[in-house]
């Protein structure tokens, strides 16, 4: 009865034993496949963030080149439009000098005919009345000072009116150079405030473009630690295969040394001993596994080398 009870109890602590293995090596799992997916997750994240960071600094770009043709459609029709003014202004300024030189013309001949008409009053009265009865008798008309008169009347009329002439030419000039300077002005001060509003843009749109580019510096810098990361993980995995294999030549030894030493009953202490050994070795690969919880009379240590030896295996196959 008591050799009953005896071993039900180290089955019952067996049991337990490998209740408390299962948990590190499910976690060990988790952690492979949490890996596995961080690795997947940055890398997908990181790339749609590049691609909407350049296709916005080739919108802003696009935006400011279509700005600065505008610009330079508008300018280009300012100038077509300053030209024909100029046209326009020079045309005005050879009229007025055209009329002010007949206005000299018809002042000197006035002056000449003034003077030919004194001359012929301090002419002599016989020479004079002669001259005067000569021409009619030869064109059978008489030039009387009155007609002179009224003759001289309509040339200073047709000064006045010519002068009058000029000076409306005048104003009408000055209105069309104040109207077209007006224009102009405005016009000038319209593409004044469009070229701002075009440099204000190109600005925003270069702070923009250089605020994207620290964001993607510090996207590759985030993806240069991941990697590096990894290649920590990497090399974690590594060891971690190395030790197995380990682990596996000091099972194997373990295991022929069992076999020896199953009909001696003076060897127990030696394999109590391995087991305090392999206990430690565990210990450094599953660090949720507590030594002084173990029975090393039984074989809950040997159970457990086998679990670990077996998800190495898997790992490695993986």
């Amino acid at each position: 009865m008591s050799s009953a009870s005896s071993s039900s109890s180290k089955c019952d602590q067996g049991t337990t034993a490998a209740t408390q293995t299962e948990v590190p090596s499910l976690v060990v799992k988790k952690e492979e496949a949490n890996e596995d997916e961080i690795d997947a997750r940055n890398d997908t994240a990181i790339l749609p963030s590049c691609v909407a960071v350049e296709a916005k600094i080739h919108e802003t770009q696009e935006i400011g080149d279509k700005l600065a043709d505008e610009a330079s459609c508008k300018l280009h029709e300012l100038r077509n439009e300053l030209l024909l003014v100029t046209q326009e202004k020079e045309s005005y300024k050879r009229q007025c000098h055209m009329f002010t030189d007949q206005i000299k013309m018809l002042q000197q001949k006035i002056l000449e005919m003034n003077d030919k008409y004194v001359k012929k009053e301090t002419c002599h009265q016989s020479t004079e009345t002669d001259a005067v009865f000569l021409l009619e008798s030869i064109n059978g008309k008489s030039e009387s000072p009155d007609h002179m008169v009224s003759q001289y009347q309509q040339a200073l009329e047709e000064i006045e009116r010519l002068k009058k002439q000029c000076s409306t030419l005048q104003h009408v000039k000055t209105e069309c150079s104040q109207c077209s300077s007006n224009e102009s002005k405005s016009e000038m001060d319209e593409m004044a405030v469009q070229l701002d509003d075009v440099f204000r843009q190109l600005d925003k749109c270069s702070i923009e473009r250089d605020q994207y580019k620290n964001e993607v510096e510090l996207l590759e810098m985030e993806k240069s630690q991941i990697r590096s990361q990894c290649e920590e993980l990497k090399t974690e995995i590594d060891q971690l295969k190395s030790a197995s294999q380990h682990i596996g030549t000091v099972v194997s030894t373990s295991s022929s040394m069992e076999d020896s030493v199953n009909n001696m009953d003076g060897e127990s202490l030696k394999l109590r001993s391995l087991r305090v050994n392999v206990g430690q070795l565990l210990a450094m690969i599953v660090p949720d596994l507590d030594l002084q919880q173990v029975n090393y009379d039984v074989d809950v240590v040997d159970e457990i080398l086998g679990q670990v030896v077996e998800q190495m295996s898997e790992i490695s196959s993986t």
